[in-house]
């Protein structure tokens, strides 16, 4: 009597959690298992937004590409990696550090050893932040030949996972977006970037809060050089094409940098790396420097990436 009570209990046990699993992998509420996407069901995959660490790391395992893009937020929003080929990808992520661009560097080799060429995007808030990493890196995903064990029980079979699911079905019934929140090639999509920025003062306020920032640890900021620098020294050693790139931003945004501690993080940026500063390259140039072409005073639109600075990269 107690074995077969003990096996029912084990066997309802294990039905819960495959029934779990499958509604999670269908919700995908991470985008880590690329699901299908229903209208009015999972098609905004809201929650995704702030897992862009995980669901890009795994991104890089399933995609392969031969030409990807890191950076932070700048790079996220505004380069479609499709300008530089089909089998591209932007695996850049918000608030990104040199020692996360690191991690994804050396990812996107061993996703794929072919790997042609990488594309840095690179800031000055990058450096002058005091901190290493954000939440949600996770240098064992990174180094990884596939999700890890602990992703995927995270993603499927936790409390967590579930109620993300049922919050994405939720805002998805709510909201009835038809857009998704990522394109397939990693970019956050225009349509959800528009509604990013649609709120008082968007334009002004990251400049206004970066004016805050405490200064950085020296020990940190010789960290950050050394990581820089070790994507430099990896792409060399596999014979990868390096592009290093400082995206512009407003003049607004521009004058709130330090001008001697830009200049000195600039000099000792090329001194490790040939840099293609676009930021001062077209600080003075009204027909970039214009609030149509950015999100807010720190983040290039698309089109204006596009237009201007594509054409200089390839």
């Amino acid at each position: 009597m107690w074995r077969k009570f003990f096996l029912s209990t084990i066997g309802m046990f294990l039905l819960m959690c495959l029934s779990s699993a499958a509604f999670n992998f269908a919700v995908d509420p991470y985008n880590v298992w690329q699901s299908n996407r229903t209208l009015g069901f999972n098609f905004f995959a809201d929650i995704s937004q702030h897992h862009e660490r995980l669901f890009k790391a795994v991104a890089l395992i399933n995609q392969r590409p031969n030409v990807v893009v890191i950076g932070n937020s700048k790079a996220d929003f505004a380069i479609d990696p499709q300008l530089f080929g089909e089998r591209a990808y932007n695996a850049s992520v918000r608030n990104a550090q040199p020692k996360e661009l690191l991690a994804f560097a050396r990812a996107a080799v061993r996703s794929n050893p072919n790997l042609e060429r990488l594309i840095v995007v690179v800031d000055y808030e990058m450096f002058a932040i005091d901190r290493e990493s954000m939440t949600g890196f996770d240098p064992e995903q990174l180094s990884a030949e596939r999700i890890t064990v602990k992703n995927f029980f995270a993603t499927l079979l936790t409390t967590d996972a579930l109620a993300d699911s049922l919050s994405t079905i939720k805002f998805n019934r709510i909201m009835q977006r038809d857009f998704p929140a990522f394109d397939p090639d990693g970019k956050f999509s225009e349509p959800a970037l528009y509604e990013l920025f649609t709120f008082e003062n968007s334009f002004t306020r990251n400049s206004i809060e970066m004016t805050h920032w405490a200064p950085v640890d020296p020990i940190v900021s010789r960290r950050k050089f050394d990581d820089f620098n070790a994507i430099v020294k990896l792409c060399r050693d596999h014979a990868i094409e390096l592009t290093v790139v400082i995206l512009p931003v407003s003049r607004y945004h521009f004058e709130r940098y330090p001008r001697e501690r830009y200049q000195l993080w600039q000099k000792k940026l090329t001194s490790l790396a040939p840099v293609k500063d676009f930021a001062s390259i077209f600080i003075n140039d009204s027909t970039i420097d214009d609030e149509k072409n950015f999100w807010d005073a720190a983040h290039l639109k698309a089109r204006a990436f596009e237009d201007y600075i594509c054409p200089m990269l390839k």
